[in-house]
């Protein structure tokens, strides 16, 4: 509230102490120089010059001392001038203000700005007082009509001859030609940073470096895997070596031997069990008889012992022998079980081995005379292939830990920002150094939407910058925007993207961006830089520079109310 009122007071303060305006500042410079009404005296001795010019019936008033006439003639020249450039401003201002209002913004500001005009006019002395007007006949008749037509002529040939250039001006805002983000293009630790703020450096360059011992420890463990699975190649493509083929060829020969040993053993086996089975078979059938025999035997010395024809001796005698009989036949069946039992399995199993390792030792020997298989071959191959592809890779992410600029240009990252990441751990694409190349730059102008039609490519360009007022820059249109910016009364497309366009001296104005390339080999020129730009569109003449802002409004806007 304090800085508004703050202000306020200032602009008044200022229209308070101006003394072009009839205010407290007009009083103290007409007291100062001792001339009552020196406003009004002076735009009567400008309007007199003026119309002496045109007629010589008016005479130049005697009653002013060369003092006064001299005062006259600068206050009056400088107050005209404020007044009508202020006048206009007004003009222009209250024009666009009632200019969608069409017929009835017109009539109002022909009944605000006429009389205006008139008073201003009379007070140059255009206004003759009520009774000369009347006195018509009276007036003394213009004789100086060679003059009038001589500064008619010379007025009409400076306004339709003499060209003038037509210059569209606007905001410009600057930015690099080309930037680039040094970014990070693998992970790891940053071990140095080569570059200071606004050193030069050319495409390639070094800006920092991370640390390479996990990189290096891997291509090193690929390159030896390379190295045995190429190794095993050539020994795949060379084949067997004959020395190789004769020991396998020995290896299945002491294979068949070993099997014709086992087989012989087996066999000899073989039939000594057959020759055990048939004695065991033979010892069960006697044991059996023997057995019989005892027994009828007993049964008859059991009947002989009843009729007391023999002695209790004789018959414990033979159930003795009917018991031995019994054991042996038990013996002898148990020694045909272990007989039968028997079946040769370790001969069987030391055989089936022997069979094994002879076929085996045969298929050894059989690769070895075919040689190496096509597909093995391949196979090796595509392995090496894949681990020199593992390498190349890992090469490339070693190569990476170098970190360098893609242009030529300046580091724009402040030198504090770059020291503080040496140690810093970053990731695959973070950001390390802005580079900007700024030998060339490119400043967007804003070009009013009314003036952009006499703008086109090529045309050249002068710019100046608010921090270098004395440095002009030039450069050329390369090219104009193909949508316009700003605001608008005019209905808009739902969901339009805007763009950010330089500052602009209207509040809402709706602008058109026009590219310009600028020569900044002295580097004055930095990103994001604002100031004026001029376009010179081409020559036209002073007349149609005058009228052209007239000329537009009539045939756009006046065009549109009927």
């Amino acid at each position: 509230m304090a800085l508004v009122v703050m202000a306020t007071s200032g602009i008044k303060t200022f229209f308070n102490f101006n003394p072009l305006v009839r205010l407290d500042g007009y009083y103290l410079l007409s007291d100062y120089l001792e001339i009552p009404n020196l406003r009004r005296r002076a735009f009567r001795y400008i309007g007199t010059g003026i119309k002496r010019l045109v007629s010589s019936a008016v005479h130049e008033s005697t009653d002013a001392t060369p003092r006064e006439r001299r005062l006259f003639l600068v206050y009056g020249l400088v107050a005209t001038v404020f007044s009508f450039v202020l006048l206009g401003f007004v003009v222009v201002k209250l024009s666009n203000f009632l200019l969608p209002y069409q017929t009835a913004g017109l009539l109002l500001f022909t009944f605000l700005f006429v009389p205006r005009l008139r008073r201003r006019l009379g007070r140059l002395g255009f206004q003759p007082p009520i009774p000369f007007r009347r006195e018509k006949s009276r007036r003394a008749p213009i004789k100086r009509p060679a003059t009038m037509v001589a500064l008619l002529a010379g007025l009409l040939a400076v306004l339709f001859l003499v060209p003038m250039e037509l210059k569209a001006t606007g905001e410009f805002k600057v930015l690099p030609s080309r930037n680039a983000d040094v970014r990070a293009e693998v992970t790891g630790i940053i071990e140095k940073i080569s570059v200071d703020e606004w050193r030069a450096v050319r495409a390639g360059d070094l800006i920092a470096r991370l640390f390479d011992r996990d990189y290096s420890a891997d291509l090193r463990q690929t390159e030896g895997q390379i190295a045995e699975k190429t190794a095993r190649l050539r020994m795949l493509k060379a084949g067997p070596r004959p020395e190789e083929i004769e020991v396998a060829r020995r290896e299945v020969q002491t294979a068949k031997a070993t099997v014709d040993a086992a087989r012989k053993e087996y066999e000899q086996a073989t039939q000594i069990l057959a020759h055990q089975r048939a004695k065991a078979e033979v010892a069960v059938k006697k044991a059996e008889e023997q057995l019989q025999y005892n027994r009828i035997e007993f049964a008859r010395f059991k009947a002989l012992l009843k009729g007391d024809f023999i002695s209790r001796k004789d018959y414990a005698a033979a159930e003795n022998l009917v018991v031995l009989g019994e054991s042996d036949l038990h013996d002898a069946q148990a020694a045909l079980r272990m007989v039968l039992a028997d079946d040769l399995a370790p001969l069987r199993k030391a055989l089936v081995v022997a069979e094994t390792q002879r076929l085996e030792a045969e298929g050894k020997l059989a690769l070895l005379v075919a040689g190496t298989r096509q597909e093995e071959i391949d196979a090796a191959e595509a392995e090496i292939a894949r681990l020199r592809a593992q390498r190349d890779y890992q090469a490339e992410q070693l190569r990476l830990v170098n970190v360098v600029t893609p242009i030529a240009g300046v580091i724009t990252t402040p030198t504090r920002q770059l020291r503080g990441m040496i140690g810093q751990q970053v990731n695959k694409g973070d950001l390390i150094a802005e580079v900007h190349e700024l030998n060339t730059i490119t400043a967007e102008i804003a070009i009013p939407e009314k003036e952009i039609g006499d703008v086109h490519v090529g045309q050249t360009v002068f710019v100046k910058a608010r921090a270098y007022p004395e440095q002009t820059f030039a450069g050329t249109v390369t090219s104009i925007a193909t949508a316009v910016t700003g605001n608008s009364r005019a209905p808009t497309v739902s969901g339009a993207s805007t763009a950010t366009t330089p500052q602009s001296t209207t509040e809402g104005e709706r602008t058109v961006l026009v590219t310009t390339r600028l020569d900044n080999t002295s580097h004055f020129l930095k990103p994001e830089m604002t100031g004026k730009a001029k376009i010179y569109c081409g020559g036209r003449s002073i007349f149609d520079l005058i009228t052209r802002r007239l000329a537009r409004t009539v045939r756009v806007e006046f065009w549109s109310w009927w």
